[in-house]
Order: C-alpha cells, then sequence, then structure tokens
C-alpha cells in the first residue's frame, strides 16, 4: 500500500519529467444542439443540429470556445 506522501513524491517525479507544463491548456468538449428559428424543417420537429464545442481554459481563468 503506498502511503500518500509517497504518491504525491510518485507524481512530482513522474510532472518532472514532462516538457514544459506552462503549455498545456485544460479543455472541455461539450456536444450541443443548435436550433434555427425560422425555415428549417428539422428544427421545426425539434431535432435541431447537434456540434461540437471545445471549451478551452487560459492562464489567468480566462476561458475561449
Amino acid at each position: 500500500m503506498m502511503t500518500r506522501k509517497a504518491a504525491l513524491a510518485a507524481r512530482d517525479k513522474l510532472v518532472a519529467r514532462i516538457a514544459n507544463l506552462g503549455e498545456v491548456l485544460r479543455g472541455s468538449l461539450f456536444q450541443r444542439t443548435i436550433h434555427h428559428s425560422s425555415g428549417c424543417p428539422k428544427c421545426a420537429r425539434g431535432e435541431g443540429h447537434p456540434l461540437w464545442v471545445l471549451n478551452v481554459g487560459y492562464p489567468g481563468g480566462k476561458l475561449a470556445s
């Protein structure tokens, strides 16, 4: 059984092996559905149009989609 202290030391050792973590971005991939306001039969049936959105987190808590 690994102690918390040993687990943290192992994690820190692995992190030190990864090159330049400062350039790694955090992000989430979402699937959303958009609906046109008029003139689209698919939207009129309530189906909408699925699309994927990548939300990326930048340093300082700024988000970009």
